[in-house]
């Protein structure tokens, strides 16, 4: 049955596990699987918080926790304040949270992207839904199990976004994405510098006030 079941179902569902980096996180159908290109996004994230001695981040949709936890495990003396429009997500990411302790590093709020942001930062980032409407019928199953509100992209929430992000950040802050190659373009438009994956796919999006 199980075999059966894989076919509709991620695994990790099945068993509520999953990996990222050298964390073993708690997962189910209310977040988004960790992907390993988004390991990456966090090696980013790592590189300018230590080169720009940033201690103050914002996760936009913390999910499982993957991102928020693997800075707060491996980056001394930051804090990390996250938003989840879901409320199921936010359980699942304390869940997480709790298990690898650390609490007093990564504060949650249930918040819809940068609207419920009431402060400035050092480090915005963000894995952006980004599968678009017309992609979405030719996922797999597998990946239609997953949370379709973290999986498709939103322009509405996205325009918003670049056109207010740089009001929440501090005087040498910068922003982390992860995207669609459809949206290099547009990015590049608004100053960010686009990066590929280990695929050579354009998949990260980095703007920085020098």
């Amino acid at each position: 049955p199980y075999i059966e079941i894989a076919k509709y179902r991620p695994v990790e569902y099945i068993f509520n596990k999953a990996f990222f980096r050298n964390l073993e996180l708690y997962v189910d159908e209310n977040v988004l699987i960790p992907r390993n290109e988004t390991e990456y996004l966090v090696d980013i994230a790592i590189k300018i918080i230590k080169e720009r001695n940033y201690y103050k981040i914002f996760e936009i949709g913390i999910g499982s926790g993957a991102i928020s936890i693997s800075l707060a495990k491996e980056v001394d003396k930051i804090k990390i304040f996250a938003n989840d429009i879901s409320f199921k997500a936010l359980k699942v990411a304390k869940k997480n949270i709790k298990k690898y302790q650390v609490e007093n590093k990564i504060f949650l709020f249930c918040g819809d992207s940068i609207k419920s942001i009431k402060s400035k930062f050092h480090l915005i980032i963000w894995n952006i839904p980004y599968i678009f409407e017309d992609e979405y019928i030719y996922l797999s199953e597998k990946v239609k199990a997953e949370p379709k509100l973290a999986l498709l992209y939103n322009e509405n929430v996205f325009s918003y976004f670049l056109n207010n992000f740089k009001n929440f950040l501090l005087d040498n802050g910068s922003c982390i994405l992860e995207i669609s190659p459809k949206l290099s373009k547009k990015l590049k438009n608004y100053g960010f510098e686009i990066l590929n994956d280990f695929y050579g796919i354009e998949r990260f999006a980095l703007f920085s006030i020098i």
